[in-house]
């Protein structure tokens, strides 16, 4: 087993737990205490020995288990409700995204291919044969007509690129097949071919792809019948597929060109699954220097931050690594030198950094057992998931040592801990939370509460009938403070038909500019002795909702005072006053 990190010299001892959860699988904690050297700081692993027994693996998973979504989210998926939905073991997030459901970089999941490469981002791969792999590739695509003339296909299952500055079409041309949604996506100004193809799904890569033409379409939103792949194009692709493909009968020539950085071709027909990240910290033991590599700046390898790993040791484990961050008393976050040391002091001779920040979460058995940045889940649009037989069916640990059960539920205030077993039981049960109201540290079995809400907090006992159980929690008083640094900015705009209405928009983002998307929000408004309106909105994909906030004066006192609060106490309430002159019922 790897040896637990070396912990820097300091007289507060690190907290070390290590639990076996299924076959083959345990969850192991480090936590470096406030007040110690370096500290505090949380560090959560999953150990995977695909070789402990048949049915140990990883998969590479998308959010909802399709690229996109009509969801606010745009097809992404909390870490801890895939893992519940699924039945797996366990989960970690896994590449970055452009706040919707498609990944950066190649991802292929049971051997399917659903994105192309990033070029120079480093990629983890799990092939068929068992073994792992490091890499970064690089993606080269081509649609080529019976005329032998071609057009580069730049990119597979994303959403089509914006129109350019001066409002002309962007020239693209993109390929997508079934795993993205049931359509493509509606846009002016495209034109698109449905084809049947041989070989037959999954796509391969390094050979030629020929397609037969079986409908066309203008303006997007074209059906991805099983079996069959869609060409959209605008701009230039558009003229090149209505040319070329514009036919029903049409025959064009697909080719997808993966290749190593020595230029090898790349075979994919090896791989059962892949996510991308970056930088790459180990290579054959050796820390590499990750400053300003793969396209990521220096203050993205210095600061620090939330972040997740993944990681191989020479005897075949794979680690799945969640450090928490921007979190005060709690856990400061890492570099990536930092990561990178603590991963070769954990035994791996290869690892990579996955995406972090509030993406960052580990589950098992549907509950989080790390301390997200933002308490609460931020959804992602892959991730790393353990599937594992079940260990030995055990009884009940811990019978008549239970401090809570699932009859009664608690209250606590922030910056409390509760017990949720004896120490002496802690060990053989792994405990965990839900709904962002705080973290759980599994060598004593405590929750500790950081943010007012209601929750959940529940407990695993691997083996048992019944192997997840949960209570409701509520957790009073301020929330704390140093997560993601969520703040709404509110603008009131009036009817300039009618004085007495006006439009409140909102838009909420954090310091890094990261948006908070699928937020419910609650609005309310006060005349100073009392509440005169209330309305709940939503936010979308860019972060922002609306709505039109009337009343009338009557005898009430004149102004107003409106009230923002967020349902999932991402941010602290907001209050903006307005004049009755501005809105009315």
């Amino acid at each position: 087993m790897p040896s637990p990190p070396a912990p820097m010299p300091t007289g507060i001892a690190p907290v070390y737990s290590a639990k076996p959860i299924a076959k083959g699988v345990r969850l192991l904690q480090m936590v470096l205490p406030q007040g110690a050297v370096g500290g505090p700081l949380i560090i959560t692993t999953i150990e995977v020995d695909p070789r402990a027994a048949k049915g140990v693996r990883v998969e590479a998973a998308l959010g909802g288990d399709l690229v996109w979504g009509t969801d606010p989210t745009l097809g992404r998926e909390n870490v801890s409700a895939l893992t519940f939905r699924t039945g797996a073991v366990a989960a970690i997030n896994a590449s970055f995204f452009p706040f919707a459901g498609n990944p950066i970089g190649l991802h292929v999941q049971h051997g399917e291919l659903v994105t192309e490469p990033a070029s120079g981002r480093a990629l983890f791969a799990v092939m068929k044969s068992g073994s792992t792999r490091f890499d970064a590739l690089t993606y080269e695509g081509s649609v080529r007509g019976t005329d032998d003339i071609s057009f580069p296909l730049d990119g597979l299952n994303r959403a089509p690129g914006k129109p350019e500055k001066n409002g002309a079409a962007k020239n693209e041309l993109l390929l997508y097949t079934p795993i993205f949604f049931r359509a493509t996506l509606p846009a002016k100004d495209r034109f698109e071919t449905a084809l049947r193809v041989s070989p037959a799904l999954p796509l391969a890569a390094g050979r030629d792809i020929t397609g037969t033409v079986t409908r066309t379409g203008e303006g997007g939103g074209l059906p991805l019948e099983m079996g069959a792949i869609v060409l959209s194009g605008s701009g230039t692709g558009a003229d090149f597929l209505r040319r070329t493909a514009g036919t029903v009968g049409a025959k064009v020539t697909v080719r997808l060109e993966m290749r190593t950085p020595s230029g090898r071709s790349f075979d994919l027909s090896g791989v059962r699954e892949a996510v991308t990240g970056g930088p790459q910290l180990i290579t054959d033991g050796k820390i590499l220097a990750v400053a300003g590599t793969e396209g990521f700046d220096n203050s993205f390898s210095t600061t620090l931050h939330p972040r997740s790993a993944v990681g191989t040791t020479p005897d075949g484990k794979i680690l799945l690594v969640t450090v928490d961050g921007r979190q005060k008393g709690v856990s400061r976050g890492i570099s990536l030198p930092e990561l990178a040391q603590r991963m070769q002091q954990m035994g791996c001779t290869h690892a990579l950094n996955l995406d972090g920040g509030g993406s960052t979460a580990s589950s098992v058995g549907g509950l989080i057992v790390n301390s997200p940045s933002g308490s609460v889940e931020r959804p992602v649009a892959s991730m790393l998931v353990v599937y594992a037989p079940p260990l030995d069916s055990r009884s009940d640990p811990f019978p008549g040592q239970r401090t809570l059960d699932a009859s009664s539920a608690r209250t606590v205030h922030v910056g409390e801990t509760l017990p949720l077993f004896s120490t002496a039981s802690a060990p053989a049960v792994v405990v965990g939370s839900r709904d962002g109201i705080g973290y759980v540290t599994q060598a004593d079995g405590q929750f500790h509460a950081t943010r007012a809400g209601r929750g959940v907090v529940g407990w695993v006992i691997p083996g048992s009938k019944t192997p997840v159980r949960t209570i409701p929690i509520t957790v009073l008083g301020a929330e704390t403070s140093g997560e993601e640094g969520f703040t709404p900015a509110l603008t009131l705009t009036p009817d300039p038909a009618d004085p007495y209405r006006a439009t409140l928009t909102l838009k909420v983002m954090n310091r890094d500019g990261a948006l908070l998307v699928g937020e419910r929000v609650n609005i309310s408004v006060e005349s100073g002795i009392g509440p005169v309106q209330t309305a709940s909105v939503t936010t979308d994909n860019s972060g922002m909702a609306r709505t039109v906030l009337t009343w009338n004066i009557g005898s009430l006192p004149p102004s107003r005072v409106v009230t923002i609060s967020s349902s999932g106490n991402r941010f602290t309430a907001k209050k903006i006053r307005a004049e009755p002159l501005l809105i009315r019922p």
